[in-house]
């Protein structure tokens, strides 16, 4: 504690307070630590009385005070970028600012003008006052981003599951006993091995509007089997808690089980739609994420000082629990108990469930994939039911050929639902009924012969093959494309109206010029050629049709068939056939002359 001036050292502290304004600057300490000598105190207790007594005797602030000049926002920003990579994820910031400093000069770029390099010398603290008046602090990075809150439409609207360890507990010898923190310290792979798999798992359903939840143990690994096995028993209705029923949207997080394909099964077969937020981001399921805590808290933390034979009896105590908690707890959103304010659903908007061992079949049996026949059908076996015929004409995607995935409904059986993608990715749901059947097992809504005549309506195949022959022939009528094809009427018509080049492609292709390579010949034996010889009565038909029929003569037969009883070669007929040509053509021209 410091003590106050005396009656005579009183004055004179006043008299220097009144004198240290006006010295010149850097006679204030000198003239103080005068003064101190003579009235017997140190410099440092004469400076707190003068600052206790509100008097001068106060460092000036430097003119530029607060003005970072040496420091670009750019260059804060860079080593600020450095310092936050090298932050964990448990929050811990491993680099220094004073090392990032050294990390920023020693990367720093030269001026590509003057060739320097600018560095800089400013004091880590100055350096973290520059970050955090930017807002690139490493502190400041590392805070979560603004939340959106969101609300859900009534009870049983959304759903939030979840699944945590219970670090207190585990099986061992057939009981559950407190964990020692040491044998399960993660840390230790030893001992985190010997005890994997006598960890309790706590699984945790909320109902987003009301908060009530359901809270049941199991043991072992997080599975797809005992989510299922834990979703079967929430959607269920239990004694002496009113909190059940299937939600319309299933919150999860993206989980090995909770993307299996048996939870989408299940999600499926309820007409349930299941959203997975995006990983390391628990604010997504807030609501489950708090009840974890409060369960920690209020039902584990009693469980030191007291025996747990089993499961059976820690669900037991569980269930008491969570009994007494929703039933008198007040939810600070909505000011009503968790059960209170879910008894205000309505009966459409409590969906139930239609039995653990039809929904466990259900389930069990994932979308199958069928075929459609030329009559737009499919067949599918539903349980208790048998193989029944569905018609899917009006699906988005049927055609004939084309394969569908059809999975039962619990809520419509035996009608199923055929699961179909939207151009979104979404999976959309199209129930269809089976087809009525008359005694002889036909469709009773099809048409009856001649009496009516109805085509079935165009599927998008049907749509996309008319698109195609209306671009490709200009028509998508079978008739006029034959019409086309055969040139009807006109010249062979061809696809694109010749506005498609089909050989553009080969065109295009640059061919190399192949320079010509030396070979050796191979000697060989030139057989022989045969000359061809035509009949007598050929070059006599074919004579007769080069001179006419008025110019041949009996003769002319004669004289070939003598002459050429072997045959006649094709030079032969050619020179023949010249030679009388030309006797006939000068007959003729001088008879005309005789005429004249």
């Amino acid at each position: 504690m410091l003590m106050p001036p005396s009656q005579v050292q009183l004055p004179i502290v006043l008299q220097l307070a009144a004198e240290l304004p006006t010295l010149p600057h850097g006679q204030s300490t000198p003239r103080v630590r005068s003064v101190a000598g003579t009235i017997g105190v140190s410099a440092q207790t004469l400076w707190r009385w003068l600052h206790e007594m509100g008097h001068g005797g106060e460092r000036k602030r430097r003119s530029d005070s607060g003005q970072l000049k040496a420091l670009s926002d750019a260059d804060v920003r860079q080593m600020a970028a450095i310092r936050f990579a090298g932050a964990r994820e448990t929050g811990k910031v491993l680099p220094t600012i004073r090392m990032v400093r050294d990390i920023h000069n020693a990367n720093a770029p030269a001026d590509p003008q003057t060739g320097a390099v600018r560095t800089t010398t400013a004091h880590p603290s100055t350096i973290a006052r520059a970050m955090r008046r930017i807002g690139c602090h490493t502190d400041q990075l590392m805070q979560q981003a603004p939340a959106q809150a969101l609300r859900s439409l009534h009870p049983n609207h959304v759903w939030q599951v979840d699944v945590s360890t219970c670090v207190l507990f585990y099986l061992a010898n057939g009981g559950v006993e407190v964990c020692d923190e040491a044998a399960f310290n993660k840390n230790k792979p030893s001992n985190f091995e010997r005890v994997q798999q006598l960890r309790v798992q706590r699984y945790l359903a909320v109902d987003h509007c009301s908060g009530a939840f359901h809270l049941h143990y199991l043991s072992g690994h997080e599975t797809s089997r005992n989510l299922l096995d834990f979703l079967i028993l929430a959607f269920h209705q239990r004694e002496c808690l009113p909190f059940y029923g299937v939600p319309k949207l299933l919150v999860v997080d993206p989980g090995s089980a909770q993307a299996s394909g048996i939870v989408r099964s299940l999600a499926r077969a309820l007409d349930i739609e299941v959203l997975v937020h995006r990983a390391h981001n628990p604010r997504a399921k807030g609501a489950v994420e708090t009840m974890h805590a409060h369960i920690e808290r209020q039902f584990e933390g009693r469980l030191h000082a007291t025996r747990v034979a089993d499961f059976d009896a820690l669900n037991a105590l569980a269930a008491t629990w969570s009994r007494a908690y929703q039933s008198t707890a007040m939810h600070g959103r909505h000011g009503q108990t968790r059960f209170a304010a879910w008894q205000r659903i309505r009966p459409e908007e409590l969906r139930l469930a239609p039995g653990a061992d039809i929904t466990r079949a259900l389930v069990m049996t994932t979308p199958v994939q069928r075929t459609v026949n030329d009559l737009l059908q499919i067949s599918f076996a539903c349980p208790g039911y048998g193989r029944r015929a569905y018609s899917v004409a009006g699906v988005p995607g049927a055609a004939v050929g084309e394969k569908l995935y059809a999975v039962a409904s619990p809520y419509a059986l035996p009608s199923i639902d055929i699961l179909v993608s939207d151009a979104s990715g979404r999976e959309v749901r199209h129930r269809v009924s089976p087809l009525r059947t008359d005694d002889f097992g036909f469709d009773l809504d099809a048409p009856v012969i001649g009496e009516r005549f109805q085509a079935p309506a165009d599927t998008w195949i049907d749509t996309e093959r008319k698109t195609a022959r209306r671009a490709a022939w200009g028509t998508d009528d079978d008739l006029e494309i034959g019409k086309v094809r055969r040139g009807k009427g006109g010249e062979r018509g061809v696809a694109f109206g010749g506005a498609v080049d089909a050989f553009a492609d080969v065109r295009s292709v640059p061919v190399p010029a192949f320079l010509p390579r030396s070979g050796t010949p191979i000697a060989v034996d030139r057989p022989a050629a045969d000359e061809s010889l035509m009949s007598a009565t050929t070059a006599c038909l074919r004579m007769a049709a080069l001179l006419g029929e008025e110019n041949w003569l009996p003769e002319h037969y004669a004289w070939i068939t003598q002459r050429f009883a072997e045959g006649i070669s094709e030079p032969q007929f050619t020179r023949l056939a010249e030679q009388w040509q030309a006797q006939l053509a000068g007959a003729d021209a001088a008879g005309e002359r005789r005429a004249c």
